[in-house]
Order: C-alpha cells, then sequence, then structure tokens
C-alpha cells in the first residue's frame, strides 16, 4: 500500500512539474520532461507515454539532439519508439555531433 502511494504521488508530482510554464531556455524544460518521463517509468505509471511524447516535442531543436536521443532511449523501453527509429536518431546525432559512429553506441 506505501509503494502504491508513493508511485501515485511521484506521477502526481510528474504531471506537476510537466505542467508549469515552461523556463525561458529550452534545455530545462527539456530536462524536467525527461526527469518527469523517467519517473513515470520507474514507477509503470501508464501515463508515461504521453510524458515520453511531451519530452520528445521539447528536444524537437538540432541543438538538442543528445536529450532527444535520451527521450527515445526512454521511449524504446517501453515500446513507443522502434528500435529503427532510435537507430535512426542514433545515427543522426552521431553525424551532427561530429564524433566517429562506434562511439554512438555507447549513448544507448
Amino acid at each position: 500500500v506505501v509503494q502504491l502511494r508513493c508511485a501515485d504521488v511521484d506521477a502526481a508530482d510528474a504531471w506537476s512539474a510537466l505542467g508549469r510554464e515552461l523556463p525561458v531556455l529550452p534545455v530545462p524544460g527539456a530536462r524536467i520532461a525527461l526527469d518527469a518521463s523517467h519517473g513515470l517509468v520507474r514507477a509503470g505509471d501508464p501515463s508515461a507515454e504521453d510524458a515520453i511524447m511531451e519530452a520528445l516535442d521539447r528536444t524537437d531543436r538540432p541543438e538538442l539532439g543528445l536529450l532527444r536521443l535520451e527521450a527515445a532511449w526512454l521511449g524504446s523501453r517501453i515500446g513507443l519508439v522502434s528500435p529503427d527509429d532510435l537507430a535512426a536518431l542514433r545515427a543522426q546525432v552521431a553525424h551532427a555531433s561530429g564524433e566517429a559512429p562506434d562511439l554512438s553506441a555507447r549513448w544507448t
């Protein structure tokens, strides 16, 4: 019972954070969405998919590639993002960063 209540509180806190006004800079807003998504996935909350979609929306900028990759990786853990889409994003981020392709394998 205590664990269930903690999960409910965690989900409420996550959605409270997501519902706040977005920060002026995009990185903090993306990080908030990612952290909330991680919490909802860990809690097994069915609304985790919506939170991950929010994180993907907030990271849809070229300069936020690594954060978007994190959101996509989290989405792949729950079946929201396909392995092919994750691999394509991993390659895109590796290319955009100028790193060797094998380095990106350590990111996920």
